[in-house]
């Protein structure tokens, strides 16, 4: 059963983070089988820089389920609002896989903050984390 809130900074799994999801292709290209599609853009006042940087990469992660068709409903919405948000897949031992469902990639903690300001009225259990 998947919960429908995200972990906040207690709640979440412990150990380091999943490496990065692989760069989308070029918009309006199809995407290959089992990846999921490309985020929308933000719009021009949501969207701040972003660094090709791996090493100053940071997220907003707003959800952590077990259940894969509640966090991709959970990253369409949020997709449909113009956040990039995304979905990590996070499977450790026996227990079960876990759903992540981040947004966006910034180049600085600041940049990240603006957007999760942003979101306040979306989902206000968000939190920043470090890629």
């Amino acid at each position: 059963v998947g919960m429908g809130m995200g972990f906040g900074l207690a709640g979440q799994m412990a150990g380091g983070m999943p490496p990065l999801p692989a760069a989308a292709p070029p918009a309006g290209a199809a995407p290959q089988a089992g990846e999921p599609p490309a985020p929308a853009p933000l719009p021009p006042a949501l969207a701040p820089p972003f660094s090709e940087d791996t090493d100053s990469r940071w997220t907003i992660q707003v959800a952590a389920v077990t259940v894969k068709k509640e966090a991709d409903k959970i990253a369409e919405k949020l997709s449909a609002k113009g956040y990039p948000a995304y979905v990590v897949t996070v499977g450790r031992g026996p227990g079960p896989t876990v759903y992540r469902v981040r947004v966006g990639r910034f180049a600085n903690r600041e940049d990240a903050e603006k957007t999760q300001g942003s979101m306040s009225g979306i989902r206000s259990d968000s939190f920043i984390v470090r890629q």
